[in-house]
């Protein structure tokens, strides 16, 4: 398996089938690949040793995840290991005098015309390796491995560095932007892409002036400018929207992007949109790195999420945008969660859990005169000024509710 994919497509799997066996087993794979090199491999078990940077990292975060959705601390541990090789061998053998990482490999990470060359300063590497620094550090402390507080502070601690590098180097002030490479000679490339500026706001790399054109660039990129080519690119453009609580927009990208599959006759994913290819509409009918509304439509239309490592707590928190209905089962380890909402004259809800769970459900903005039709908790206001309630110990709630306004779709946070 290919495992920077394996990343996007974990938590996909998370939400449409809820078997964490792959998962664990993908994760164990790579772990073990450090036997013959110094970073996890681009895929494996395989007799082709190569190493695809951004996948080496992307692996990190599947770590934290897997924690997040399973709770399986016990495999975590196993693996933890090398979690810390790998992040020490990028700051020990691969950071250079700028504290950029720089390394010799394939650095691709879309099908798209970026400039990512095998040897050179990629950006969008160190932008991933920033947000990997930070996972991990959470993790660490998380797990409360031995480790924890070394490990903890030395991780963030290089993250602020080469975040400051990333800006101090790597900005072109002519393109308001950031560019994709700083080529071995020094300069910097004159391609910029849609991609490296949504990873970079993903990550968090960007502050003040920058960050809100990053957020602009996410949301439209100028038309110059190397635009989006996979469904797997567009997994990380989706959660950059959902950072900017832009789900009118991720839903409309997904109505366009893969409605269009649907509309050619798909019944699968395809692992590219149209355009790079010029003799055809894809590389592949059939790809799993692009089954990405697997996820963010029970993660955000729906709502369920995890607030605590293996739905300990759950979070319900619908999107509706411009939908009347969703309903729905989101697998978890303590089995199926069942939430079926309505958007119309009035806001309903009804969650189902497998067991009494703590749940926080927050209604979508605009509602008013909530009131409990089943189950036990309490009112409070939440995020966003969001209302929300609280219950620690039912497995049956349903909410009802007027709505504040007239148009149904929910404003942009």
């Amino acid at each position: 398996f290919w495992v920077g994919d394996a990343r996007n497509e974990a938590l996909v799997d998370y939400y449409t089938s809820g078997d964490y066996r792959l998962s664990k087993r993908c994760l164990k794979l790579v772990a073990a690949s450090l036997r013959r090199s110094d970073l996890p491999e681009s895929q494996v078990p395989s007799g082709w040793q190569d190493i695809l940077t951004a996948w080496s990292l992307l692996w990190l975060l599947a770590c934290r995840e897997y924690y997040l959705y399973s709770g399986d601390r016990q495999t975590l541990l196993e693996i933890y290991p090398a979690i810390r090789e790998t992040l020490n061998a990028f700051l020990g053998e691969y950071l250079n005098a700028d504290d950029l990482l720089e390394i010799e490999a394939w650095n691709m990470l879309d099908w798209a015309g970026m400039d990512t060359p095998r040897q050179g300063i990629v950006t969008h590497q160190n932008a991933w390796l920033v947000k990997a620094l930070r996972e991990v550090s959470a993790l660490a402390q998380q797990l409360g491995v031995e480790t924890k507080d070394e490990d903890s502070a030395t991780f963030l601690f290089f993250a602020d560095k080469i975040k400051a590098a990333l800006n101090k180097h790597l900005w072109s002030e002519d393109d308001g932007a950031f560019s994709d490479c700083r080529h071995v000679d020094g300069k910097l490339s004159a391609t910029i892409s849609q991609q490296t500026n949504t990873v970079v706001y993903l990550c968090g790399c960007a502050e003040g002036d920058r960050r809100d054109k990053l957020a602009e660039y996410v949301r439209q990129a100028p038309e110059a400018w190397v635009q989006i080519g996979s469904p797997f690119m567009m997994f990380f453009s989706l959660e950059a929207l959902v950072q900017q609580g832009q789900f009118s927009r991720i839903l409309s990208l997904i109505r366009d992007n893969w409605g269009l599959m649907l509309d050619r006759g798909a019944t699968t994913c395809w692992e590219m949109f149209p355009g790079y290819e010029q003799d055809r509409w894809t590389r592949s009918h059939c790809h799993a790195w692009s089954a990405a509304p697997g996820y963010f439509l029970p993660a955000y239309q729906l709502g369920v999420r995890p607030l605590k490592p293996g739905f300990a707590e759950v979070l319900i928190r619908p999107e509706p945008v411009d939908l009347t209905w969703c309903q729905g089962l989101v697998p978890t380890p303590h089995g199926e969660i069942a939430v079926d909402w309505s958007w119309e004259d009035a806001f309903s809800i009804s969650v189902t859990l497998p067991r009494p769970l703590p749940c926080v459900i927050q209604l979508p903005a605009g509602i008013e005169g909530a009131q409990v039709e089943t189950g036990e908790g309490r009112w409070e206001m939440g995020a966003g000024e969001r209302l929300t309630f609280r219950s620690d110990s039912c497995t049956q709630i349903k909410l009802a509710a007027q709505i504040a306004k007239d148009d149904h779709e929910v404003e942009e946070e």
